[in-house]
C-alpha cells in the first residue's frame, strides 16, 4: 500500500566563502613644529593587516603579491617629502609619487612570483616623511591634520588595493590624524 508522506517545506541559504579582506591604517599621533617659523618634520608609518575570516571558511593568512596606496592630506599644512616601501625584502617594483595634497605608491614584490608577504598581524609597509610648510608661523595653538585614504590621487588615479593570486582586492581604511603642536621659543636680551 502507498501512504502519502507529510511534506515540510524548507529553505537553504548558500553562503559563499569571503575573499581576502585587508585594512590600510594611517597613524594618529602628536608631533611638534617650530611655532616661530611654522617649520617641522616627522615620519608617519603606514600599516597593512588582513582580516581573519577563517571562521567563515576563508583561508587565512593569504600570501599577497603587492599593493597600491594613496593617502591624502591638507596641502595648506603638510607636504609629503619622501615615500618608501619598508618591506622585509627588496621589491622588484616600488614606485612612489609625492603630490601637493598626498602621496601614492605601487608595489610589486616579484615579477617572477618568488616573493609573497602575509599580513596576519598589522605590518608597517610604508614610511612617509612629512614637513609642515611654514603656513603656521606664529601659531601658538596648533591644529590637527587628517590623513585620509583616497582612490583619487595621481594621474591616472591610484586605487587602494592588495593583490592576491593575481587579483586586486579593495582595502578597508583606518584614517589617521596628526596633531601639530607648536613649540615657541622666546629670545631674551
Amino acid at each position: 500500500s502507498s501512504l502519502v508522506p507529510t511534506l515540510n517545506s524548507g529553505s537553504i541559504e548558500v553562503v559563499g566563502v569571503p575573499g581576502p579582506e585587508y585594512v590600510f591604517s594611517a597613524p594618529s599621533e602628536s608631533v611638534t613644529f617650530d611655532g616661530n617659523t611654522g617649520i617641522g618634520a616627522f615620519t608617519a608609518l603606514i600599516s597593512a593587516s588582513e582580516v581573519d575570516n577563517s571562521a567563515q571558511g576563508a583561508p587565512f593568512p593569504n600570501p599577497t603579491q603587492g599593493f597600491s596606496m594613496g593617502l591624502a592630506n591638507d596641502s595648506a599644512l603638510l607636504t609629503p617629502l619622501a615615500v618608501t616601501a619598508t618591506l622585509p625584502f627588496s621589491a622588484d617594483f616600488a614606485e612612489a609619487n609625492t603630490l601637493a595634497d598626498g602621496w601614492t605608491i605601487g608595489v610589486v614584490y616579484s615579477f617572477t612570483g618568488g616573493a609573497t608577504l602575509t599580513f596576519e598581524n598589522s605590518t608597517e609597509v610604508v614610511s612617509v616623511d612629512y614637513s609642515t610648510n611654514g603656513s603656521m608661523a606664529g601659531d601658538e595653538t596648533g591644529t590637527t591634520v587628517d590623513l585620509t585614504w583616497s582612490d583619487n590621487l595621481g594621474s591616472p588615479a591610484v586605487a587602494n588595493v592588495v593583490v592576491v593570486d593575481g587579483g586586486s582586492f579593495a582595502a578597508n581604511f583606518e584614517n589617521g590624524s596628526i596633531a601639530l603642536n607648536p613649540v615657541i621659543t622666546v629670545d631674551f636680551i
